[in-house]
């Protein structure tokens, strides 16, 4: 057995990929995405469940929450390229997203796909680097306060609109 394990991490060493990428593809089936700047995880709705989902369905977005659907990384990369024109536009509006939009390059994200009102939707939560471990990569986190180094998206699939943005707060 040893031997097989010594000879896999030799093989995936050989082949560029990372132990990171070993690691996460074999002891999870939620999605580790590191390209284009973008350091992220998507959960599989089948391993994960997130309270604030179904909150965001019924109380902000206004509509019935019809469960998870797991996305790929194409929607994530498109939230992710309409990401910054969102942002200026809330800037535009008055909204203070200055601090948020300076950082962007610098968040570590986590996205799930949930289904509100029979529309796919992408939940992805944004941090800071500030935790010296890879918890975020299997344990959705939940942070109150913590400013602009933390904040929270919905986008909307099909129409490639953001329907939800909170940027936490300070204590």
């Amino acid at each position: 057995m040893k031997q097989r394990l010594a000879g896999l991490a030799l093989l995936l060493l050989l082949s560029g990929c990372s132990a990171l990428d070993w690691l996460t593809t074999l002891t999870s089936s939620n999605i580790y995405i590191d390209q284009d700047g973008i350091a992220g995880v998507i959960f599989d709705p089948s391993a994960t469940y997130i309270s604030d989902v179904e909150s965001i369905s019924k109380q902000i977005l206004d509509t019935t929450f019809d469960g998870y659907w797991m996305p790929d990384t194409a929607d994530v990369l498109a939230l992710e390229s309409a990401l910054p024109a969102y942002l200026d536009q809330q800037a535009a509006a008055g909204r203070d997203v200055e601090g948020v939009a300076a950082k962007l390059p610098d968040y570590k994200r986590q996205y799930i796909g949930f289904i509100a009102g029979g529309e796919k939707m992408l939940y992805a939560n944004y941090f800071c680097d500030a935790f010296d471990d890879d918890r975020w990569l299997h344990d959705w986190l939940y942070v109150m306060d913590g400013g602009n180094c933390f904040f929270q998206v919905v986008y909307q699939v099909s129409s490639g609109e953001f329907r939800y943005l909170s940027i936490n707060g300070y204590a």
